[in-house]
């Protein structure tokens, strides 16, 4: 095990994250240099839906749970996230408030990026602009194909399939 502090496994993650893995040694340092990490024990609020959002995460240790509340009082689970992955970027990019409750399923190390930084960073970088735009992509296309099987499955088949696809 190394000694490394958890701002330095954050950055290191950060570096080979999917959205700044493309950038240049330069570009993911400079990015990297704003992160600020946090760490939650399993069970702590991350974010409620409709809080300001002028930050994404990325998970360093730990896995989160993206969820939305029903009107019925239970929660719609849209994604459970691990080390490596990135959420929050919606509010960040629009500005509006959070659209999800995420939750820490287990303790915790995050690296929280500030709007502040990251919007003046994307505009600088058009790698990361682009890396983002089909992360954003990927996960439009997988939540059409769980709004499709959710309105044209019946219920056997999907609690069949597997929750990724």
């Amino acid at each position: 095990m190394t000694n490394t502090s958890p701002a330095d496994r954050g950055r290191k993650l950060l570096e080979k994250c999917t959205l700044f893995s493309s950038l240049d040694e330069k570009a993911r340092r400079e990015i990297t240099a704003y992160a600020m990490p946090r760490s939650f024990v399993a069970g702590d609020s991350i974010c409620r839906l409709g809080d300001h959002g002028d930050s994404m995460m990325a998970v360093v240790v730990g896995t989160v749970r993206i969820s939305r509340p029903t009107s019925r009082g239970k929660e719609i689970i849209l994604a459970d996230f691990g080390s490596g992955e990135l959420f929050g970027e919606i509010a960040l990019l629009d500005g509006k408030p959070r659209s999800a409750n995420v939750v820490a399923l287990t303790n915790c190390e995050l690296m929280f990026l500030e709007r502040r930084n990251v919007i003046p960073f994307l505009e600088r970088n058009p790698a990361a602009r682009m890396k983002l735009m089909e992360i954003l992509c990927g996960r439009i296309r997988r939540s059409d194909e769980r709004m499709s099987n959710i309105a044209f499955l019946n219920l056997p088949i999907r609690l069949a399939k597997p929750a990724w696809e």
